[in-house]
């Protein structure tokens, strides 16, 4: 088999933040954290409860039983993941609790920290105040120092935002959820009867 073939044959690649993954002490736990993020908004939990196999979790990660047991055992101490075992159905539900890792995220990355730059772009990218200056041609020479003008806290205060973005995702899908299945819930009784 090609490599082509395999790479478009072997699933769906798994993205994270790296940035999440100093906060949270691993690639692993982030890796984790992310997959639980993006089978949230799939799911119909009012709770926002996940069910995963431990195979399910690996074909879809590549983390190994034991490595899972591990990144498990870190996120519950940190009070960062929470899990429920339903005995009857046999099965072990997941949790994230936002405001647990919010608060390790704001420990690590600190909020108060602000940009040197008053006049930094607007989010549509056009700058607030006067012209711009050309920006130099992007090549190998100067890929590396891409940055390099730009103060650590810009870029921390930019991660925070995406952050907080995907949590308000996150949270405004979990309460459409909750007012989709309060509405259908009178339905289903009415065909009931």
């Amino acid at each position: 088999m090609r490599f082509a073939e395999f790479v478009r044959n072997s699933g769906s690649p798994v993205a994270y933040y790296p940035r999440l993954a100093i906060a949270l002490g691993g690639v692993k736990e982030a890796v984790f954290v992310c997959q639980l993020f993006y089978w949230e908004g799939k799911k119909f939990d009012s709770e926002r409860w996940i069910h995963k196999s431990l195979e399910e979790i690996r074909s879809e990660t590549g983390l190994s039983r034991y490595e899972q047991e591990g990144v498990r055992r870190t996120l519950e101490k940190e009070g960062i993941l929470e899990s429920r075992y339903e005995r009857l159905e046999h099965r072990l539900y997941f949790r994230v609790n936002l405001t647990r890792l919010s608060d390790c995220w704001e420990a690590q990355y600190p909020c108060s920290e602000e940009p040197e730059n008053n006049n930094s772009p607007s989010e549509s990218g056009k700058p607030a105040f006067g012209k711009t200056e050309p920006k130099p041609a992007v090549s190998l020479a100067n890929v590396e120092n891409q940055h390099s003008g730009m103060r650590k806290s810009s870029i921390r205060l930019i991660e925070q935002r995406i952050l907080q973005r995907l949590l308000q995702r996150i949270r405004r899908r979990s309460r459409a959820r909750v007012n989709e299945q309060a509405q259908m819930a009178p339905n289903r009784k009415s065909r009931r009867l």
